[in-house]
């Protein structure tokens, strides 16, 4: 069954051009991708519901077609009428690649150079925000592993045991470190021990600046990938003040385990602002878009689209028989 269903369905397209078909795939899928990208804008950067409108309009273009062909082509009664209905029904997928795929192109050909824009400024402000305190917190490791070196070195050259033991057990509380009490001993490569466990304690980023980090190198990104995320991308710029913040109050924490020493304040950085233009704001995406560009590539697919009906080889119709007059009306192809 399912055989003799593919071949009748196959037969119906071979009514058409075989260019004529690989035109009509070669439209769909590009309706289809156009409107998954302006899905992405319209619903939010949900890839559900844009996979989900893509798919809809997509296989409603290519069914109502082949119906219409299939109708057309045929003898059964009242063929006509229904070819006529599907032939009408084209509006509804239509109408929806109209909305989805002119979002994506009015925002391909206007808001997102704009919004890029403002991407650009905002990766600017935190790249130099970022460079500051990361810059910061390398002088803070740099000068702890300092002290911690110095008292060492300091404690291994006192006088006495009890003092050096005293020493040490100072330098343990200061840097919160066991092996700082091995300092009233000394021993070999002890200092380079030190240094590693300063610089593993500083080391670790945050999920705040690998989040950071992350963001800015997705804004400066202008490959297709960005494009798919640029709602999400967004989204995240409005909480990079909540993520500086975030990354400093984890600096002032590590810091602050060496209470022992006085290194400085933290820098104080401003707001990174957000971005004006909303991208799944569609009143604006067609207010600023829409233009003579995105009418034409839309009209243009649809026209590809339709290519097969206007090659199919509609040859069947109806005439009256002159030879007998009981016989009544028959089909010549």
């Amino acid at each position: 069954m399912a055989k003799r269903n593919f071949e009748i369905w196959d037969n119906h397209w071979k009514d058409a051009p075989v260019w004529t078909f690989l035109l009509l795939l070669f439209s769909v899928l590009l309706i289809m991708a156009l409107c998954f990208q302006g899905g992405l804008l319209v619903f939010k950067g949900n890839f559900v519901n844009a996979g989900i409108a893509c798919a809809l309009v997509g296989i409603g273009v290519y069914a109502l077609i082949y119906r219409i062909i299939q109708m057309r082509t045929s003898s059964d009664v009242r063929s006509n009428e229904r070819g006529a209905l599907a032939a009408v029904s084209l509006v509804i997928p239509f109408a929806g690649f109209v909305f989805l795929g002119g979002a994506a192109l009015c925002n391909e050909f206007s808001l997102r150079p704009a919004q890029q824009q403002e991407f650009s400024e905002i990766e600017q402000r935190a790249t130099e925000a970022l460079s500051r305190i990361t810059a910061d917190y390398l002088n803070a490791s740099l000068k702890v592993n300092q002290e911690l070196q110095s008292g060492c070195q300091e404690c291994n050259r006192l006088s006495s045991s009890s003092r050096r033991a005293r020493r040490a057990e100072e330098l343990s509380l200061c840097f919160a470190s066991d092996l700082a009490l091995d300092c009233k001993d000394g021993g070999a490569n002890l200092l380079s021990r030190l240094q590693e466990e300063m610089q593993g304690r500083f080391s670790t980023k945050p999920n705040s600046q690998i989040n950071i980090e992350r963001l800015l190198t997705r804004m400066n990104d202008d490959r297709f990938s960005s494009r798919l995320y640029q709602y999400a991308i967004q989204a995240e710029s409005g909480e990079l003040d909540s993520l500086f913040r975030s990354l400093q109050s984890h600096h002032a924490q590590q810091i602050a385990g060496f209470q022992c020493l006085d290194l400085g304040s933290r820098p104080n950085i401003g707001a990174m602002g957000t971005t004006e233009l909303d991208c799944s704001d569609w009143h604006l995406l067609f207010c600023r878009g829409w233009g003579f560009k995105v009418a034409t590539i839309l009209f243009i697919l649809m026209g590809l689209s339709l290519f097969p009906l206007y090659f199919a080889d509609f040859s069947e119709r109806l005439s009256p028989r002159t030879e007998s007059k009981s016989e009544g009306i028959s089909m010549q192809i």
